[in-house]
Order: structure tokens, then sequence, then C-alpha cells
């Protein structure tokens, strides 16, 4: 019997449906161009997720088994099991056989980042005992690693809390930052309040002293004070690393003090900043210097300037490109 045939046989059975049916063959055929036993289950994942995007959970969990019991299940099929048990979808809440599906995601590289933040929201940290020769690097060299780590693809949450423990313990105010931020975001294996609240302490005292002696660390430093990410608060704080970062040719420092003059009302060195930083190519200073031209704020109403510089944030690689496009158009018609 032809291939298709006998799987369009078994799968009919299955869905009890043949637009069903008929949608899981072209999942197949779509991709591969052909129908076999080992290329219909990439159809079975595709249609866990049709179901599970419509909210039939109990069908998306059992077409998401299938793929394991034979053998083809990808760590994304794992990492969504993982889910599914973690948030109580088509069956009970069962977080030990979540953590089992993320453990398993976790060894698949396109699932590693995903399975990662799973486990740690769960409170699941793999002990990392990193080697002596490791914790006699400098406080500097060991934040590095936790930085790259952190921002490599194949992330180990437990291996960056690791390198930024001992960094931030040699007194490091930026590792101790990112475990403040971790701890806020997935929880950490600290279960000591008043040790998370030294790092804390340590993070808002040292780095601003640090971003004065490198002023590579002013934009990292500006943010957090400015939003208190990993620190307290701080405008002072934040205003003097992001004018430390703008000094030395940040773009981001120097819209972020477009912002914090706007805010204090000095609406003319605001729209200089914004100026400046967008002409040096930084995509959210061009949204806010259109703005100032669209509405007046520290120049002239200049409509034409705005929809310029509307346009050009709309190529831009930032998120405030689809509102600039909006914006572009809006103008663009009003005008004409």
């Amino acid at each position: 019997m032809n291939t298709i045939v006998k799987i369009t046989l078994e799968f009919y059975g299955f869905f009890q449906s043949l637009s069903l049916t008929l949608l899981f063959l072209s999942c197949i055929t779509n991709v591969y161009g052909q129908s076999n036993a080992a290329h219909k289950y990439l159809g079975v994942y595709r249609l866990g997720l049709f179901y599970s995007n419509n909210g039939d959970y109990v069908k998306a969990k059992q077409l998401y088994e299938k793929t394991i019991e034979d053998g083809w299940a990808s760590g994304d099929t794992y990492y969504k099991l993982g889910c599914m048990h973690e948030w109580g979808q088509g069956g009970p809440i069962d977080l030990n056989k979540a953590i089992e599906y993320y453990r398993i995601a976790l060894q698949h590289n396109y699932s590693k980042r995903e399975a990662s933040e799973a486990l740690s929201r769960l409170g699941v940290f793999d002990e990392v005992i990193l080697p002596d020769s490791v914790l006699h690097f400098t406080a500097e060299n060991l934040y590095k690693l936790g930085k790259q780590n952190a921002e490599g693809p194949d992330e180990n949450l437990s291996l960056t809390f690791a390198y930024y423990k001992v960094a931030a313990d040699k007194g490091h105010p930026f590792a101790a930052k990112e475990i403040v931020e971790m701890n806020d975001r997935h929880g950490t294996p600290i279960d000591d309040d008043a040790l998370v609240e030294r790092y804390k302490e340590l993070a808002t005292k040292e780095m601003i002293i640090w971003v004065r002696k490198n002023h590579n660390f002013a934009w990292d430093a500006g943010y957090s004070y400015h939003y208190g990410v990993g620190c307290y608060s701080s405008i002072q704080k934040a205003e003097e690393c992001y004018r430390i970062g703008a000094v030395n040719g940040s773009a981001s420092c120097l819209w972020k003090l477009g912002w914090i003059e706007e805010n204090k009302g000095n609406l003319t060195t605001a729209f200089k900043h914004y100026k400046v930083a967008a002409e040096k190519g930084q995509g959210m200073a061009m949204f806010d210097l259109a703005r100032c031209y669209e509405k007046g704020i520290g120049t002239l109403l200049d409509l034409s300037k705005a929809i310029q510089w509307y346009q050009t944030c709309s190529e831009a690689p930032y998120a405030s490109a689809s509102d600039a496009k909006k914006k572009y158009k809006y103008l663009k018609n009003k005008i004409v």
C-alpha cells in the first residue's frame, strides 16, 4: 500500500477528522515534499502546536508524548511538555514531571536557554563547583566569564550564578547587581534575604565608583540606577553615569540624558541631546527627536523634519521602529 495512504488511514483513526488529517499531511509535505515514516513525526509535533494554540491541551499533550514514545522528540517538545506539567495544561500540575522534562530539554541546543530559565523559575539550580584554578581568578575575570555565559547561546543559569557569586564575594559590584537581578527575575539558591540585601547595597554603593574609573560600565550602571535594577534607584547616580558615558561617546547614554533633562523641564537641552544621539545612529533617540519636531519640544515645530526622523527611525533595528512607522504614515497623510 502507498505510504501516504497508510499514514492517512492511521491518523484518520487518531484524529477522527479528515480535515485535520489532511492538515497533518500538509505539515509534512510542505516541509519535505514527501511523506514517510520518519517525516510524519514533524507533522505530529506541528499538529500538537495546532491543538495547543487552540486550547486543546489534552490532545496536544498526547501528540507530544507520541513523538517521545516513537523516539522522535526534539528539545522543544520536552520543553513544551515541561510547561504543560508546570502549569497544569492537559492534566494536573506535576512539578516533578515538569522538572524531569526541563532537564531533558536542557540537553538540546535549541531549548537550553528556555529550559534553564524554567528550572530556575522552579528554584532548581544545579550545584556548580568551580575548579580551584578558576576561584583564583580576579573578580573582573570571573564577572566576564559569567557575562559571557549569560549572553551566549547555551546559557546555563547555574554556571552563570556560580561565576557571579564568586565575583561578588570578591567585591565586584556589577556581579552583585547581576545576582540581585537574577534573584528578582528567576530566584536563586540564596535563601538568605540579608545576603541578597548586602549584594544590593554593594551594587548601589560601588557601581558609581567603578564607572568613574572605567566609562565602559556607564550604560549598565546608569540604566540600573535609573530603574532600580539590581540596586536601589538613584536618578542622581544615573545621571552621573550617563554623563560619563556620553562624554566618552555613548549615544545611548546621551539619549537617556535627554530623558532626564526633559523630565526636569530643560526642553532645549533635552532636544540637543536627542539630536546628537540620533545623528550618531541611536534609534530611540531618533524617535524622541522626531517627537520634538512634531510637537515643538525644545525647538520650533517642523513636521517635515519630524516625518524625516520618524522614517529614519522606522528603518533602524530598535524597538521604536514599529511606532515610528505608524507615526510616519500618520503625519505623511496629514500634510498631504
